[in-house]
């Protein structure tokens, strides 16, 4: 999960000290999403770009003399501000990878993970450096279609002197328009809560980037958008696309789907199959070469078909040593549904894409598969106060399973801070002068629960 920000000028001065403020405040507030590395370019008013990024929080960019003369550029002569928080999941942290990506008339900034990076650019480690290349060199209407995976993405174009916006269901992106300024963020409530911290009378809401629409504005603030197409992935073996399964609530995690019958979402199974495309979560049992120089496994799928029986090939973009230590160690994989087919012994999908499972951090810096934690979300209210469970608020919703089954205790952030609130009531300070007494944690770190051959690290209350 990473983090954007930004905003463009509509007034013919430019930007003021109030606004680089409360763009530094925007910066500061969307570190929750990432804090590993802060980043920010700049578009002045003859169209050239200013890019500065450090692998660090944003009051340490603050620090630097390299922001000092930004900040002063920025007020007498841009017209539009873009930044940019990284939580990193490919590739390490430091300067280099840190966002924005500066690559010929591209610069740009990205929210989410893609899958296919080595289908855009082989030679760069993180998967946003390599769509900064892939719009350097195609139209950006044809590189978004071709993106398999998570993504919301602002970029500037230097020979066509705009700003561009554009995501899918995956990702976030919000916006704010007001008198003077155009706002936008990864989180709506983000947004809101810094643009109407000052005293002006009229309370912002923050709307959503439309999906699957290319937005573009220049620095005189005319805007235009276009349609793009979202990513599709091909047929294998005759196997058409149709459409992909969604999880019912009040399914357990050991309850195969089988609806038959085209839901609300327009989402289904077909035969109590999962179609093409589906993303699942595994558990690889063993591993081989195949007669082609790859690698294939076979295991068991662990959500959203418990048990059922997979083989399967890598994803390419993962070398020998990343394949062998996925199959070597006790960690998730996920991958594709790419067909499906009935043996002796039951039924088997095909899978492709085969990668480390996509983690999400929840309560106590534990972490779960991302697949597992969205059925979760799906399935299970908060076993205190019967609220759902929202997805944005895992760092903070704490997990457990049931009796080592696979039915699992919820607990909502709502709940999980008022715990810790009456553990941290001020008559647990025997000191006020001395350091804060540590309050007792009211979860452990890990615990492991088993279905079958399967295993979750989650946490106990």
């Amino acid at each position: 999960m990473c983090g954007i920000v930004g905003m463009i000028t509509k007034q013919k001065a430019g930007f003021y000290n109030t606004d680089l403020n409360l763009f530094k405040n925007m910066l500061v507030v969307d570190s929750l999403r990432g804090e590993d590395s802060t980043g920010v370019f700049g578009i002045f008013k003859n169209l050239q770009a200013k890019t500065i990024k450090v692998a660090a929080e944003p009051h340490m960019l603050f620090r630097t003399n390299e922001w000092e003369d930004f900040e002063r550029k920025a007020i007498n002569s841009m017209r539009i501000l873009v930044g940019h928080n990284r939580y990193a999941t490919k590739g390490a942290v430091n300067n280099k990878n840190a966002h924005p990506f500066d690559v010929g008339n591209i610069v740009l900034v990205h929210n989410g993970t893609i899958h296919n990076q080595r289908d855009f650019n082989k030679d760069v480690e993180v998967d946003s450096h390599a769509i900064a290349h892939a719009l350097n060199e195609k139209p950006a209407k044809e590189v978004l279609s071709e993106i398999d995976g998570a993504f919301a993405l602002v970029w500037y174009n230097r020979e066509q002197g705009k700003v561009f916006f554009a995501r899918n269901t995956q990702r976030p992106l919000h916006y704010i328009s007001t008198a003077n300024n155009f706002y936008f963020g990864s989180e709506a409530s983000m947004l809101e809560y810094v643009v109407n911290r000052g005293p002006a009378a009229v309370e912002y809401k923050a709307h959503a980037f439309p999906v699957g629409k290319m937005m573009s504005c220049d620095t005189k603030g005319n805007t235009e958008s276009e349609d793009f197409d979202l990513y599709s992935p091909k047929p294998i073996g005759g196997y058409q696309k149709t459409y992909l399964p969604t999880i019912h609530k009040s399914v357990p995690l050991t309850t195969p789907i089988t609806t038959t019958t085209p839901s609300s979402t327009g989402t289904w199974t077909r035969g109590g199959r999962l179609v093409y495309g589906t993303k699942v979560l595994l558990s690889i049992g063993s591993m081989r070469l195949g007669s082609g120089d790859y690698y294939t496994c076979t295991g068991k799928m662990v959500t959203p078909s418990p048990d059922v029986d997979f083989s399967g090939s890598f994803d390419k973009e993962l070398l020998d040593k990343e394949v062998e230590e996925l199959a070597s160690s006790n960690v998730y994989a996920q991958g594709i549904v790419s067909g499906s087919h009935s043996t002796s012994c039951g039924l088997s999908y095909f899978i492709q894409k085969i990668r480390p499972a996509e983690t999400i951090p929840v309560y106590n810096k534990a972490k779960l598969p991302k697949l597992l934690w969205e059925h979760i979300c799906k399935n299970n209210k908060c076993d205190k106060c019967g609220s759902e469970i929202l997805t944005h608020e895992a760092d903070m919703t704490s997990v457990k399973v049931k009796n080592l089954s696979n039915k699992f205790r919820v607990v909502c952030s709502t709940c999980v801070m008022e715990a810790l609130d009456e553990k941290t009531k001020p008559t647990d300070i025997k000191n006020s002068n001395s350091t804060v007494q540590e309050y007792e944690q009211i979860s452990q770190d890990l615990a492991k629960w088993t279905n079958g051959i399967t295993s979750e690290i989650s946490v106990v209350h």
